[in-house]
């Protein structure tokens, strides 16, 4: 038995487009852009490797941290995400896409 499909209501079309551009609705989480979080990664490397000179830089960007703390952190990016969960009181995920942001600023 052949079944005919619905016609897509107005809302599941402005939900989809809402998606589409990343903008979720109330209620809903939009995917994400794994795009920039891979290219952030790659270019970690080169952050770790300039750590020293990239220090007073992460200084500006979060003030809260020490210079002990950043000293710590030796350009680990793990560290740099608990310090900025600790400091700031962000979720993982918010801190995560914070050093994102100024990863792409800095490379």
């Amino acid at each position: 038995m052949r079944t005919e499909h619905a016609k897509p209501t107005r809302a599941a079309r402005e939900c989809s487009l809402l998606f589409a551009r990343n903008k979720a609705p109330l209620g809903r989480v939009a995917p994400t852009d794994h795009r920039n979080r891979k290219e952030c990664v790659l270019n970690w490397e080169q952050i770790q490797g300039k750590w020293n000179k990239l220090k007073g830089n992460a200084r500006v960007e979060w003030a809260k941290l020490s210079d002990q703390d950043l000293e710590r952190v030796a350009g680990e990016r793990e560290k740099l995400v608990g310090l900025i969960q600790e400091k700031y009181g962000r979720t993982k995920k918010e801190a995560e896409e914070e050093i994102d942001d100024w990863c792409r600023r800095v490379s």
